[in-house]
């Protein structure tokens, strides 16, 4: 299970290119305009939901309801990288933890901060 805003593309894409063929799951990947979607090479069995931010939302939050609505059915084995702006990733591990998810198998990475400057 993959989720990420904008700036987790490039780590996204490439691990969803890298995915054994036979893999299988969920990539929700969040872009600020549907046009932004890009090419990708996912193995057929992951799925791959672009998401298109409305104007004015929080960077991350229509990928974070996408993962929130993602069926977990067998929390004991799925593994989840999570990336974005900060509440993405540490939201979406609290739901994923929430839903059974052993916190070892869940990578998160907040990329940024909203209104905080990079130094």
């Amino acid at each position: 299970l993959f989720a990420g805003d904008e700036s987790a593309l490039p780590a996204i894409l490439g691990i969803l290119r890298d995915l054994p063929r036979d893999a299988r799951g969920v990539a929700v990947l969040e872009v600020i305009d549907a046009d932004d979607a890009q090419p990708h090479e996912a193995p057929d069995g992951v799925a791959v939901r672009w998401i298109a931010r409305d104007d004015g939302a929080r960077p991350g939050s229509a990928a974070l309801a996408a993962l929130q609505g993602v069926p977990i059915d067998d929390p004991g084995t799925l593994v989840a990288y999570l990336a974005g702006e900060q509440t993405l990733p540490a939201e979406g591990r609290r739901h994923l933890v929430s839903a059974g998810v052993p916190k070892n198998r869940i990578v998160f990475t907040g990329y940024w901060r909203l209104g905080k400057a990079a130094l």
